[in-house]
């Protein structure tokens, strides 16, 4: 009997919500026998517009730094695509995912470092919509919360399946969400085949993509919660570094564009507010509050010195989670008792060491 794990908590940061925002040498998706033929056939177009399109002018060279590439043509970018997803599946609910348990113990590459995630404070409320998740990494990072191994049953046709095993986050499941085919959300409504629209899922495709990326407290590139005076403030639709999902999308979009010469003017313009949407989510500075030497706040850095080190040599996966919640409390607690006491000041996000976790 499969056993279902439960990865809802996880997507909400994971997952791309708000559209108005292991190398291999395979070039084709392999999809779920749920996804719509007309989808499909979609998603086939893009990546067939992909490995034919021409990029004549330069490249710039912010996406060369931050996708770690020396030159942008489109054998490059299907490799680069191709390393990190794999499968398309269709829309449902969590709990309808095949999601079984390989093995009760894993041995998993930086098992006591908790990725950074944002607990978002509001819900959405319609401002947006789910157009793609990689659901992979949750479901990797699902399993290494626990030690052990799971996978995903993809069903491939009437007769067939495929059973993937999460043993990295460059397992690649990528899942369609109701926003990818809207007609009001395409770059060109009234034509559905145009170039223009191939490269506006293409960005979304490579955004999910980069989450396949990263390590340690960077595994997923997890979104970040919107700041105070954003758009969508309190909501996980941000990034806090400078080559998370959101830049890698809106470089993709920019480098398109100005290679695009099938793209009229209104469809110029839909692209470049598409630009302008994704990296506007990238937080550049964060506010951080600083203060004196104060007793409290030295006990209670103390206090946490003294959890992390009991959760680095812990093997007990009981304990790992006692101590983990312990010291999500003592840094809940430093952070309100720093915020009463300290001044404020910024600092710059980070460029993030993108290598994957896994084989």
């Amino acid at each position: 009997m499969e056993t279902k794990y439960h990865i809802k908590k996880h997507m909400k940061a994971l997952i791309c919500c708000l559209l108005l925002f292991s190398f291999s040498a395979k070039s084709e998706f392999i999809f779920s026998s749920g996804v719509n033929t007309a989808h499909k056939n979609a998603i086939a177009q893009d990546i067939n517009f992909l490995k034919n399109f021409q990029f004549k002018k330069e490249a710039g060279a912010e996406i060369l730094k931050v996708m770690e590439l020396d030159s942008l043509d489109a054998q490059t970018l299907t490799d680069w695509l191709f390393a990190r997803a794999s499968y398309i599946i269709h829309d449902q609910k969590f709990t309808k995912l095949k999601i079984y348990e390989v093995s009760r113990s894993w041995n998993y590459d930086y098992p006591n470092i908790k990725p950074i995630i944002e607990q978002a404070e509001t819900k959405p409320d319609g401002r947006g919509v789910t157009v793609m998740s990689n659901i992979g990494t949750a479901i990797y990072y699902t399993g290494k919360s626990r030690a052990s191994l799971l996978g995903i049953k993809i069903k491939t046709s009437l007769l067939k399946s495929k059973k993937v095993k999460m043993s990295s986050p460059r397992s690649g499941v990528i899942q369609i969400g109701e926003g990818l085919f809207m007609r009001r959300l395409q770059i060109n409504r009234s034509e559905a085949l145009r170039e223009s629209n191939s490269v506006g899922r293409l960005g979304i495709l490579f955004h999910e993509a980069r989450h396949s990326d990263g390590h340690g407290k960077y595994l997923g590139f997890f979104h970040a919660v919107c700041p105070k005076g954003h758009d969508f403030e309190g909501l996980n639709a941000c990034d806090r570094n400078l080559n998370g999902p959101y830049t890698v999308g809106a470089n993709i979009i920019k480098e398109f564009l100005k290679n695009c010469e099938s793209c009229d003017e209104y469809e110029s313009e839909r692209l470049r507010l598409r630009y302008l949407d994704s990296i506007s989510r990238v937080i550049t500075e964060t506010e951080v509050v600083e203060t004196q030497n104060d007793l409290a706040i030295s006990s209670l850095k103390l206090m946490i010195d003294v959890q992390e080190t009991m959760l680095s040599i812990s093997t007990n996966p009981v304990a790992i989670v006692d101590i983990q919640e312990k010291l999500d409390s003592l840094n809940t607690e430093l952070v309100e008792l720093i915020a009463s006491r300290g001044q404020v000041s910024t600092i710059r996000s980070p460029f993030v060491d993108a290598k994957a976790e896994g084989p």
